[in-house]
Parts: C-alpha cells; structure tokens; sequence
C-alpha cells in the first residue's frame, strides 16, 4: 500500500503543494547557478520568478513535466516568459532555451574539486 501524497520523493498533500516544492527545486538551482531569484506574490502573476544575473533581468516560469517512451511532456503555458523550467520528479530540471553555464578558471580551484 502506497502513502497519500508521496510520488517519488516529493511529499505532497495537493497540488499546489508539489507546485510550491517543485518551484523552491528550480529557485534552489537557479540560485545555486549564480542567479538572484524573485518569487511572484501573486498566484495569478503572469510568471513564477524574476531572475538576474550580469545585471540582465529574465521572467522565469515553472512547470511539471514528465517522461513518456523517452520524450519530455509538460503543460501548455501560454504566458509570455523568457524562460521555461520544467522540474521532474526525479528533481531534475530543464530550461528551455537552455541555461549558459560559466566556465571554471582551473587556477580558482587549484586545490579543490569541482
């Protein structure tokens, strides 16, 4: 017998709950990426999360998704966005466009592992 609420690690009690856990899972990336991270206060905002970084603003929204015979699937979002978070529940997100990543001067990390 399985547990109410509970899908592959994410405890839930409803939706808006996993909605709220998987929106603090991309904030948590994001800002582990280097970016400051906004929340909307308003449910009905037109996106979840402002995003910064290198002084360029970006409207971020949170959707999600999941895998069918190896295809990623999520919800139509018709709202205007610069970027598109799709979270799994295997804690994985993908943007879309996809997120520049900074490379690593090896001389900052001399002696410590990346």
């Amino acid at each position: 017998m399985g547990c109410k609420g509970y899908h592959k690690g994410l405890i839930t009690s409803n939706t808006a709950s996993e909605g709220a856990l998987g929106e603090m899972l991309v904030v948590a990336d994001l800002m582990y990426k280097g970016y400051q991270v906004f929340r909307a206060v308003s449910p009905s905002a037109d996106f979840d999360l402002i995003v910064s970084k290198g002084g360029e603003l970006k409207r971020v929204e949170v959707t999600k998704g999941s895998m069918h015979s190896g295809k990623l699937t999520w919800p139509a979002h018709p709202k205007p966005r610069d970027i598109l978070a799709v979270w799994l529940a295997d804690k994985t997100v993908i943007y879309f466009p996809p997120l520049e990543v900074e490379a690593v001067d090896p001389e900052v990390c001399e002696n410590h592992q990346i």
